[in-house]
């Protein structure tokens, strides 16, 4: 009998109780394994009884019958085979293979099915309970059978393996989002603009430390709580509880130093965070199994293995997610499996002796990783704060400075300087600068290759040459220049932030390299980039920046408040500065600049993206500001009217250099090539439209004829401007103009109506260009013709400015032109 998926509660007849079974196993190529046997004697009713409700498969009772049967069928029903009864005739074969000579009935079961074997004992006996009418029903647990102590451990190994990949995958994000922060500050100029401000390097360092290791210990707790709540025993068992413990405390402070030394190396957010995740879980697993591969291959296979395993664990156990990983490994392997110490070190000679594979050697628990995580916490920390020292003072910047001293400018590189800049320079090498708020004396600054040890004067970048400045209280000096001119690297020369190939730079009495947290104080600085945190809201901004100022209490409230309301930002005090406006960015960024009446304000590009409204409401800011607070304010900007607008002197830089020094009005008579007119005519009005139509003899507008005359071909066309004269030589310097543009091109024909619009605009600026030169314009040069749009370059003559440098010309264009403008 097969019984099928939907057949195995089907009753049987009648019969005497099975007896005892023997188990024995089939032979053939069927699918069908191990089967159970019941004693049946020759007589028993029941197997005739089980013989008569299944009708034989064959009549020679033959084990292959069953066989056969199963394969041949497997395939003719919907549901599946799992077991089948076999009851035999002639059983000689099997009580022969039983060894008893009661053997007559088989039970097959399909190994495809899990625990199939005892289904079919259970269903077979139900069945039977059932024929007979026994209220008795068997049910079948299958029950694993009790694991060894070595099976044990070895489950505990597996999970504790892949626990450890799990929590170095989750613990490889920590020092990712430190380090990208990190690097975020440097690339938005947010760490420079703390320093500039006056927050000290060690403070800065000391302060992200103190924070990322509290937030640390929090992602700590979880850990251990998960660990718990998923009852991980390599590492929650009463003797190691304590080792995990101290593995992830130590790894918080280790994994915020390790994030600040490696931002270092990076120079974008994304990069910093992208590199650091793949290098964290690449070190913490990759390189953790192949240094314990390395420790376990037999010497006889590999007999340097293990010295290299052992090299590469020393030297990898300096990066926290190494030491991490390989001391959850440890506890996996050498603590649960090898039972080793926990505590056990290989550096203080606590070590284990205990054998893994062939290899006999001592082991250690987790105090090695203990060791490097609590050296990497401290010694980390202090190397960046060293490193960023040495930046600004030191050895090394000497040793920078010598190299950069032995690339002089090239002679080609260099122009001539005007009169007005050598008379500056020559002023500020005489003054007392001790007495000076600001002073910036033959200042050069050339930038070598990054990491060059030697000078090379081809590949070197000098970005700024000789520049010379002086400023009193209330002046506001100016940088005029297009991109790369030097102006942003002269400031942060004047600022610390980059110290000087030659020169140098005096505030308020003291000279920058000399003291730069002194001079720091005097200073407040406006980025040409807003360095802002997008978290932090306009207050906690102006507040930071206050306490850095050193303002306290009531005059830190009322200094805040102040600026707030001289910016007119007070809408938007509690605002986070991610979400303000590019306008109201800069505005925040000028009274981070302004807030603790600094003596100095540096100001680069503060209007940059700013709507004309704004633009002149700051430039008010900033003259009140100069006058009021008796500030020195230099700017730099790319617009000469915002430098005239705020400027008592302005200094042009080009390639490094000044090229021109002086006040508003000094530059413009001593340099200017006269003014530039633009103007925006009306569209030809219908009187005059229909004039010119008559002039050159196209139909009216208004005639039967007018749809015939939309349109005319160039040839027409010329040969209507011959009639007015002199009208077609302006052709050649009118760019866009209709007929010149159709004759360019190709075209058939042109549009009378354009036509008429051209004549007419080309009349009116006839009559300007008259009027200008009664007026004693002595050159006027048409710059831009766009439509009705036109703009003039005109030259006035005897343009050479009066003894004040003041150009005197004044032409009322407007009562002239009248309505055509």
């Amino acid at each position: 009998m097969v019984i099928r998926s939907a057949d195995l509660n089907k009753p049987l007849q009648k019969s005497n109780a099975p007896r005892p079974w023997h188990v024995i196993h089939a032979g053939g190529d069927s699918n069908f394994g191990p089967f159970w046997s019941p004693y049946c004697a020759e007589a028993d009713d029941y197997c005739d009884t089980l013989r008569t409700v299944v009708t034989p498969l064959d009549q020679s009772s033959s084990l292959l019958a069953m066989q056969s049967h199963l394969r041949e069928t497997r395939n003719d029903y919907e549901a599946s085979s799992y077991i089948a009864f076999s009851h035999l005739d002639n059983a000689t074969d099997l009580q022969r293979e039983v060894g008893d000579p009661l053997a007559r009935t088989v039970l097959w079961h399909n190994l495809t099915a899990t625990a199939s074997s005892a289904i079919a004992l259970n269903a077979y006996v139900n069945a039977w309970f059932a024929a007979h009418g026994v209220d008795i029903k068997v049910t079948v647990v299958n029950h694993p059978m009790p694991q060894t102590l070595f099976e044990q451990n070895i489950a505990v190994v597996v999970s504790g393996i892949l626990s450890t990949i799990a929590v170095i995958w989750a613990f490889a994000f920590i020092p990712a989002g430190i380090c990208s922060y990190i690097v975020m500050e440097k690339e938005k100029d947010v760490k420079a603009q703390l320093a500039i401000s006056g927050c000290s390097t060690t403070a800065y360092w000391i302060a992200h430390f103190i924070f990322d290791t509290a937030f640390n210990l929090f992602t700590v707790a979880v850990a251990i709580a998960v660990l718990y709540a998923f009852d991980m025993e390599a590492f929650t068992d009463s003797d190691k509880i304590a080792p995990t413990i101290m593995l992830l405390l130590l790894f918080a402070p280790s994994a915020s130093t390790y994030a600040y030394l490696i931002s270092f190396l990076y120079k974008t957010q994304f990069s910093a965070q992208t590199v650091t995740i793949v290098l964290n879980i690449a070190v913490g697993t990759i390189v953790v199994i192949v240094v314990s591969v390395l420790q376990t291959i037999p010497e006889e296979f590999c007999e340097d293995c293990l010295v290299a395993g052992n090299v590469l664990m020393w030297i990898f156990r300096f990066i926290p997610p190494f030491a991490l990983g390989f001391g959850f490994y440890r506890m996996a392997i050498y603590v649960s499996f090898l039972g080793v110490d926990p505590w056990g070190s290989e550096i203080f000679g606590t070590c284990t002796n205990k054998t893994l594979g062939t290899r006999n050697q001592c082991y250690g628990g987790v105090a090695d990783d203990l060791v490097y995580l609590a050296f990497a916490g401290m010694a980390y920390l202090l190397l960046c704060i060293w490193l960023d020292h040495l930046g600004t003072s030191g050895k090394w910047l000497s040793y920078r400075m010598k190299l950069e001293k032995r690339c002089p400018i090239p002679e080609d590189q260099l122009a001539a300087e005007d009169e007005d800049v050598v008379v500056e320079k020559e002023r500020v090498a005489k003054l007392e600068k001790q007495k000076q708020i600001l002073a910036v004396d033959n200042v050069r600054k050339c930038y070598l290759p990054r990491g060059s040890l030697v000078a090379d004067p081809s590949r070197a970048v000098h970005a700024v040459k000789g520049v010379s400045f002086a400023a009193d209280s209330g002046q506001v000096f100016g940088l005029l220049g297009i991109n790369g001119a030097g102006k942003t690297t002269t400031f942060k020369v004047m600022c610390g932030l980059y110290a000087p190939t030659e020169g140098e730079v005096w505030v308020a009495g003291t000279t920058v390299g000399a003291d730069t947290s002194k001079c720091r104080r005097n200073l407040g600085y406006c980025p040409q980039f807003d360095a802002l945190l997008d978290q932090m809201t306009t207050k906690e901004h102006l507040e930071l920046y206050g306490r850095l100022k050193g303002l306290k209490g009531h005059l830190l409230d009322s200094a805040v408040g102040s600026t707030l309301k001289q910016l007119s930002l007070e809408a938007y005090r509690d605002k986070r500065a991610g979400s303000l406006s590019g306008g109201n960015k800069r505005k925040l960024s000028v009274g981070m600049a302004i807030i603790g009446r600094p003596r100095i304000v540096f100001l680069d590009e503060p209007s940059t993206g700013m709507d004309p409204v704004s633009r002149r409401f700051l430039w008010g800011v900033i003259q009140q500001l100069a006058i009021s607070r008796k500030s020195v304010v230099v700017l730099t900007t790319h617009s000469m009217e915002e430098a005239e607008a705020l400027c008592s002197r302005i200094a042009i830089q080009v390639g490094g250099q000044f090229r021109c020094l002086g006040s508003p009005q000094r530059l413009k008579s001593r340099f200017g090539r006269g003014y530039e007119v633009s103007l925006k005519y009306d569209d030809v009005t219908e009187v005059a439209a229909e004039e010119i139509r008559n002039s050159i003899g196209i139909a009216s507008a208004n005639s039967e004829s007018s749809s015939a005359q939309l349109c005319m071909s160039v040839e027409d066309a010329r040969a209507a401007l011959e009639k007015i004269p002199d009208r077609l030589n302006r052709a050649s310097c009118l760019p866009g103009a209709v007929l010149r543009a159709a004759d360019e091109q190709g075209s058939h024909a042109i549009l009378v109506a354009d036509l008429v619009g051209w004549i007419d605009l080309d009349e009116k600026l006839a009559k300007l260009e008259a009027f200008l030169r009664a007026s004693g314009i002595s050159s006027t040069v048409l710059l831009e013709r766009h439509g009705t749009n036109v703009r003039y370059a005109i030259v006035p003559e005897g343009h050479d400015g009066d003894a004040n440098g003041r150009s005197m010309m004044t032409i009322d264009i407007t009562n002239h032109i009248g309505k055509d403008i």
